[in-house]
């Protein structure tokens, strides 16, 4: 009888090493936050083995709210509903073994002040994409833009590179959303089965339903981004979406681009003349206010140009290029950085700040 009650503590005993040790690893790419509203928010991570779909949410650690989904999988992606504006929500995950606390933000109402970061270009180099990470955590802001160039190439080795920055050594994706658009290194080539596309679950455009080029609303602000690698000439389904886009939006005090190639760049790729013959009427009727953009590795911004001022923002961890002069560049600078911005009513701050903490520019816009 011992013998027996012995051997049934052993298997106990191994089937709780066993399920703890798979528990523990079938987590491969940490929770990261995107599409945050007033009242919702996606939060997306990997498992390497097939899991169901858990996450525990609510205003303290105690949680109280649930999402399942039994249905298994490798890539999760679950959106968090029925949560209250401009109030500080926390969640953890349970695919396998329980993930640490992680807190977030919903977004503000319209015309509540708010803060948010921007920022491209971080491939290859981890250490400097780290630096410019913990200096935009400083700033604390609301949610994140980025202008492309995620990572070096659309490879799973490549993808987990870039998220393993964004989430184990900054945790910055996991409290913080995330909007991107898409870059030339980010596997534009496949199209909508680009890696791109299964890791982040971006707004779908109301035309077309597709991620490729997309727009939301924060605190009474449009943003829109836009993608360099589709047709965007007169008659093409993107630039058909962006005039009428720029039509319903009328009512928005400030509108934000962000797209991958700048319109306006001295910096060794140059400005997309294209871009600029063809998107620039449309943003200067539209409304447009600030158009951020990468690809060139640099900080560069521009006159104000016919109500719009232009940004290349390609600092986030790339190799660093160098600007030239040109008649309508206002301020440059060859660094690591991003931009921090603070909508607040009719006044927008923007001021760019080095990977060391510095400040390379500001300005501010009145509308």
């Amino acid at each position: 009888m011992t013998n027996k009650i012995k051997k049934i503590k052993f298997l106990l005993l191994c089937f709780l090493v066993f399920s703890c040790t798979d528990a523990s690893h079938s987590l491969s790419t940490r929770p990261y936050l995107s599409q945050v509203t007033e009242n919702s928010i996606v939060v997306s991570w990997r498992t390497s083995v097939p899991t169901p779909t858990v996450v525990e949410y609510g205003e303290t650690k105690a949680y109280g709210f649930s999402v399942r989904t039994d249905k298994q999988t490798r890539f999760h992606s679950v959106t968090l509903t029925g949560l209250k504006p401009s109030t500080e929500y926390h969640y953890r995950v349970l695919s396998g073994k329980p993930t640490q606390d992680y807190p977030f933000r919903t977004a503000v109402r319209p015309g509540e002040p708010f803060t948010f970061a921007v920022y491209g270009d971080t491939r290859p180099n981890d250490e400097n994409h780290v630096g410019v990470l913990r200096q935009i955590l400083k700033t604390r802001p609301l949610f994140i833009l980025n202008t492309g160039d995620l990572t070096e190439d659309d490879k799973e080795a490549c993808w987990q590179d870039y998220l393993s920055v964004i989430c184990d050594k900054t945790g910055a994706a996991e409290i913080i959303p995330i909007y991107s658009t898409v870059g030339n290194h980010d596997g534009i080539e496949h199209g909508n089965d680009a890696l791109y596309f299964r890791y982040f679950v971006l707004p779908v455009n109301d035309f077309y339903r597709d991620e490729a080029y997309y727009s939301f609303d924060i605190g009474g602000a449009h943003f829109i981004s836009l993608n360099s690698y589709l047709p965007f000439d007169p008659g093409s389904p993107q630039y058909e979406w962006l005039a009428e886009d720029l039509k319903k939006s009328a009512h928005s005090k400030w509108k934000i681009v962000f797209l991958h190639e700048p319109l306006y760049s001295t910096g060794k790729h140059g400005s997309n003349l294209d871009e600029r013959m063809i998107l620039s009427p449309l943003f200067e009727q539209g409304g447009v206010s600030l158009v951020f953009s990468g690809h060139d590795h640099i900080y560069e911004r521009t006159e104000r140009i016919k109500g719009v001022t232009y940004i290349v923002t390609g600092g986030g961890g790339s190799p660093l290029y160098s600007a030239a002069k040109a008649e309508w560049v206002a301020a440059s600078d060859r660094s690591h950085h991003f931009c921090k911005v603070r909508i607040e009513g009719t006044r927008c701050d923007v001021t760019m700040i080095r990977a060391d903490g510095t400040t390379g520019d500001r300005f501010v816009l009145t509308r």
